[in-house]
């Protein structure tokens, strides 16, 4: 995963990569909205669905553990390491 040009678009992506090369879990990109930015939750939504996919067609494992309650809203997600 050394070259992970075209993964991360924008900054909330590239601050995410820089978070999950690190070793380090991520939240989805709505989790935690506030005020006037709850209303483009849907947009935030598939600029993290799309950087998972091309995360995972990179050929990075991703794992997701879900939320407390079993919801996907707050899951964390990790890159899973080979051993």
């Amino acid at each position: 995963m050394s070259n992970h040009k075209g993964i991360a678009l924008g900054p909330m992506q590239r601050e995410a990569l820089a978070t999950l090369l690190r070793g380090e879990s991520i939240h989805r990109f709505e989790y935690g909205l506030r005020g006037r930015a709850k209303t483009y939750s849907i947009s935030y939504t598939r600029s993290f669905d799309a950087f998972i996919t091309r995360l995972r067609a990179s050929g990075v494992k991703v794992g997701q553990e879900l939320g407390p309650r079993g919801g996907g809203g707050s899951s964390t997600y990790h890159i899973i390491k080979e051993a």
